[in-house]
Formats: C-alpha cells, sequence, structure tokens
C-alpha cells in the first residue's frame, strides 16, 4: 500500500509538470502566442501562495514539525552512539526550519512585486499594458529603454526581479515569478537585458 501511494504520489507530480508544460506552450507559440492574440495575466493570492514555490515551502515546515516530534518525543535507541543521532536529527532541524523560514520570506517578498499587477498584451498595437496598484504604463517600441535583473545566483531559474527602465525616467520592477513578464521582451527584443547575480536577493 505504501508502494502504491508513492507511485501515485511521483506520477501525480509528472502528470501535472507535464499538463502545466503543455499548457504553456500551447498558450505561447504559433497562432495563440501573445504576439498573435491578446492575453491578461494576473494571480490571485491563493493561486501564488498554493503554487510550486509554496508547495516546497510547505512542505520544508512538516518535515520541520515531524522532526521537531521526532526529537522531543521519541526515543532514539542506538547502542553505539545515542547522542550522535540526536545531533544529526538536530542538524537536519536547523536545515528544514531554516530553509522554510527562508522560502517564506523570499514568497511574501516576491508577492510584494505581484500582487495587484496585470500584465495585458495588444498586438493590434504592438503594446504591452501593464498595471500595477497605484498607476499603468503602456508600453510602445522604443519605450523601454532597458532592464535591469537582480538575480540569486548563476540561473534565471531562481529567485530574480526586473526593473524597467523607460525613456522617460520612469522606472517600474517585477518579479520573475509574476505571470507574463516574460512578454515584454517578446514585444520588445531589442531592449537589453543586463543580469547581475548575488547570493541573496531581497528587495525592499
Amino acid at each position: 500500500m505504501d508502494t502504491f501511494l508513492i507511485f501515485v504520489f511521483i506520477f501525480g507530480l509528472f502528470a501535472w509538470g507535464m499538463w502545466r508544460l503543455l499548457k504553456y506552450t500551447r498558450d505561447t507559440v504559433g497562432e495563440n502566442s501573445p504576439l498573435k492574440m491578446s492575453r491578461v495575466y494576473q494571480i490571485s493570492e491563493f493561486r501564488y501562495f498554493t503554487g510550486f514555490e509554496g508547495i516546497i515551502t510547505f512542505g520544508l515546515f512538516v518535515m520541520a514539525i515531524i522532526l521537531s516530534f521526532m526529537i522531543f518525543r521519541i526515543p532514539v535507541s542506538s547502542n553505539d552512539s545515542p547522542m550522535l543521532v540526536y545531533v544529526m536529527l538536530f542538524l537536519m532541524l536547523i536545515v528544514f526550519w531554516g530553509s522554510g523560514v527562508l522560502n517564506l520570506i523570499l514568497l511574501l517578498n516576491n508577492w510584494k512585486y505581484i500582487k495587484g499587477v496585470v500584465i495585458i498584451t495588444h498586438p493590434d498595437h504592438q503594446a504591452v499594458e501593464v498595471k500595477l496598484p497605484d498607476r499603468t504604463f503602456m508600453l510602445h517600441s522604443g519605450d523601454v529603454e532597458r532592464i535591469d535583473s537582480l538575480s540569486a545566483g548563476d540561473s534565471r531559474m531562481s529567485n530574480w526581479y526586473l526593473t524597467y527602465h523607460l525613456r522617460n525616467g520612469e522606472h517600474f520592477t517585477l518579479s520573475g515569478r509574476m505571470p507574463g513578464y516574460e512578454v515584454i521582451s517578446e514585444y520588445f527584443p531589442e531592449v537589453e537585458t543586463t543580469w547581475t547575480h548575488k547570493r541573496f536577493v531581497f528587495l525592499p
């Protein structure tokens, strides 16, 4: 039974990943491309915090709670070195709690640059509309001067933020976890993106 449940869990994750990949491909290439079809990108608070990063964070906290229970409630029996077992469990506990707290901090920090943001493509006018909580930008060719990206680590799949500098002197920042942020670069491929890598990225 346990083997079956593990198989179902792993297969379910694989199927979910394939479905997301196929859906992403369907909505980004060919006639369904945002370059040819008007699309609206936004994400609710529930969907954001129950996404992949949110699930990983929740899993880290669950593992930390389980380890806490094992350390403080279940006696460890070992004829050789019981103290070593407790030390290893305690180190694992620190790793899980630390990783969970760090992921939660990054989730909340990214949400500041996603909450209330709506990105709309206008292929008929070759424009991208970016609605922020306090104002709206209608971007056309030549409006974006440069894009500065600040990421943690060398991988673009990690935590990162993008600041769009406009020729009129204004700028705005989006999280790399914002759905549809990439359409700005697709509409204006001539705009250069500068990548800066740091060990840890946190924007105020």
